[in-house]
C-alpha cells in the first residue's frame, strides 16, 4: 500500500483490502506435484521418481527409449494465460489471501490431473500392458529377469490412477 500512498491514492475501502491481500501473497509460493514422502505403488518407489521417469522419459543402456516422455506437468506452462485468467478471478472474487492460494493451487493441480487423463500421450508397449518377462539391465548387480503382471489400462500415465490422485499442492510462506 506504500505505493499508493506515496503517489498520493486514497484507496476505497475495497482497494484497500485487495492491496492487503497482494502484499501477502508477494512472499507466497505455491508448488503443485509429487513430494518426496509420497510413495508409488510398490510402497517403495517415490511417485515423485515416478512422475519424473514419466514427465521426462528413460532410456535404455543402448540409448533407446524405455519409457517415453509424456510431459503431462508442462500442461502448466501450455496453459499459463488460462491460469493466470483464473488467479486474476480468484484474486478479485476471494476475500482472503488464503483462499486465493488455495484456489490457484486447487486448479493448476486440476490442471494437471486433466492433461494425464485427456492427453493423447505415446502408447503403452505391448509389454506394459500384456504383462510379460523381460531383463531389467539396471539390476543391481547386472541384469535381471523382471515379470511385469500388465496393466488394467491402456492409456498411459492411467493404471492404478495414484498419480493422477495424488497430485496436490503445497503453500510455502515466507521470503523468496
Amino acid at each position: 500500500m506504500a505505493i499508493a500512498n506515496d503517489i498520493g491514492l486514497d484507496l476505497t475501502p475495497e482497494g484497500r483490502a485487495a492491496m492487503d491481500r497482494l502484499n501477502e501473497l508477494s512472499s507466497v509460493t505455491i508448488e503443485v506435484g509429487y513430494q518426496a514422502d509420497q510413495k508409488a505403488a510398490d510402497d517403495e518407489t517415490s511417485l515423485a521418481e515416478v512422475a519424473y521417469w514419466n514427465h521426462y522419459g528413460t532410456l535404455h543402456k543402448d540409448g533407446s527409449v524405455m519409457i517415453p516422455a509424456r510431459p503431462f506437468m508442462d500442461t502448466i506452462k501450455k496453459h499459463s494465460e488460462e491460469l493466470a485468467e483464473f488467479s486474476q478471478q480468484a484474486l478479485s472474487s476471494l476475500e482472503t489471501a488464503d483462499s486465493v492460494v488455495n484456489a490457484i493451487g486447487s486448479q493448476a493441480k486440476s490442471m494437471i490431473q486433466d492433461a494425464i487423463k485427456d492427453e493423447e500421450w505415446a502408447p503403452n508397449a505391448p509389454i506394459t500392458i500384456e504383462g510379460g518377462w523381460m531383463m531389467n539391465e539396471y539390476g543391481k548387480k547386472g541384469p535381471v529377469p523382471v515379470h511385469i503382471k500388465g496393466k488394467s489400462s491402456t492409456k498411459p500415465l492411467i493404471d492404478t490412477g495414484a498419480l493422477r490422485q495424488n497430485c496436490q499442492y503445497v503453500i510455502k510462506k515466507g521470503k523468496k
